[in-house]
């Protein structure tokens, strides 16, 4: 991401706004403009987390240990290319 194309974008209109969570230097510089423009919405990259998705991951991490103890491949399998080269 361009972070100064973007704070002009959004200073100058051409946008609306912005929702941000990962940045051009993690974490931003503390003079960052984006962090001072109303129409930005910056978060840290977790800003998935709450209480629910906590729990929904580690029900899916379960789930999938599960699968893997009874022979089954997993749900929730990032990088499926590895089932391929395992011949399942």
């Amino acid at each position: 991401m361009d972070t100064k194309a973007l704070a002009r974008a959004l200073r100058e209109g051409w946008i609306a706004g912005a929702g941000i969570d990962v940045y051009e230097r993690e974490p931003p510089e503390p003079g960052e403009e984006l962090l001072s423009l109303p129409n930005a919405v910056l978060s840290p990259h977790i800003s998935w987390y709450s209480e629910e998705s906590a729990w929904d991951i580690r029900v899916k991490i379960v789930e999938d240990i599960r699968r893997f103890c009874e022979g089954k491949p997993p749900r929730f399998l990032v990088n499926p290319e590895v089932l391929q080269r395992r011949g399942t």
